[in-house]
């Protein structure tokens, strides 16, 4: 699975760390691991980074991930300019947002760590 997803209990945030070619069955695996570790922790501030992705699914199933990511969730997204699937998780956000979800883009982790646990 080119995604690893941690509970870092200093900042008290789930990370998710994407990298490589993220198929449609890493993002349901991922979704599934993001959920059970929210409710293990009690989490709902996640900080993705997927400045290293090279890849992700089709269209469709970037629309349902976006769609059933859980709407109690404050999501920080760190991108950058010139990766390969930046239209690819701009539309997630896009997605995400238009279903209420707190989410926002940044190209720094440290200023989007700063906004996740503000």
């Amino acid at each position: 699975m080119p995604e690893k997803i941690t509970f870092n209990e200093k900042l008290g945030i789930i990370e998710i760390l994407s990298f490589g070619d993220v198929t449609r069955e890493d993002s349901l695996l991922s979704l599934k691991k993001i959920n059970e570790l929210m409710e293990q922790t009690g989490c709902r501030k996640l900080l993705s980074d997927t400045r290293k992705q090279e890849s992700t699914p089709d269209a469709a199933d970037i629309y349902n991930f976006g769609k059933n990511l859980p709407h109690s969730i404050k999501l920080a997204v760190i991108v950058s300019e010139n990766q390969p699937t930046l239209d690819d998780v701009v539309f997630v956000d896009n997605v995400a947002y238009n279903r209420g979800i707190n989410v926002k883009m940044f190209h720094s982790k440290d200023t989007a760590v700063k906004w996740l646990i503000s």
